[in-house]
């Protein structure tokens, strides 16, 4: 199979959030209509469990997600400006242990208070936000972490606060209406 090919089980993998490579065969055994979507005719026709991780390896090491979305914002989009822009994000669990938190540097205790007159005091190291604007692209995407790590959040329907060990996907979506591809 051609690496586009195996591009619709990787996509159903996500669309369907299937937590596990072994979920994600268990449905294309199950589903005749998914199967067939992601190109295989019959069960028997499906590959074993360790061929679909290489291939799931490969693309996250290759980044082809990234470059697959890169080229259908080129050729829905193109240059035309964006008038509104929606965003969510939301928490992606993992079966994986989380990075180890480098320790912050041990730092003297701050003064208390209001700063006496004429005294300077040093300025807190800027955030990742108020970095991206004066940096490229690259280095903004070097930047951002990539490992599975702990997050936390507020629950905004009632206060409560929810913890997951995985990663956050941020998505945007665009309004307009879509533009034909280029044949």
């Amino acid at each position: 199979m051609s690496v586009l090919g195996w591009c619709m089980p990787f996509i159903a993998k996500a669309v369907y959030e299937f937590p596990t490579t072994r979920a994600l065969l268990e449905a294309l055994q199950a589903r005749p209509a998914l199967r067939r979507l992601c190109g295989w005719e019959c069960a028997s026709d499906l590959p074993h469990e360790s061929t679909f991780s290489r291939a799931f390896a490969a693309f996250a090491q290759d980044e082809l997600p990234q470059k697959l979305h890169a080229l259908m914002v080129v050729r829905q989009r193109g240059q035309q400006l964006v008038g509104h822009v929606s965003r969510d994000a939301t928490a992606i669990d993992a079966c994986e242990k989380p990075a180890p938190k480098e320790p912050a540097p041990p730092q003297a205790p701050a003064k208390r208070g209001r700063p006496a007159k004429g005294e300077a005091r040093p300025l807190p190291p800027p955030k990742r936000l108020d970095l991206q604007p004066t940096r490229t692209l690259a280095q903004n995407l070097a930047d951002l972490p990539t490992a599975c790590a702990v997050g936390c959040k507020r629950n905004s329907s009632k206060g409560h606060q929810e913890c997951w060990i995985g990663y956050k996907l941020h998505l945007d979506t665009i309004d307009g209406t879509s533009r034909s591809a280029p044949s």
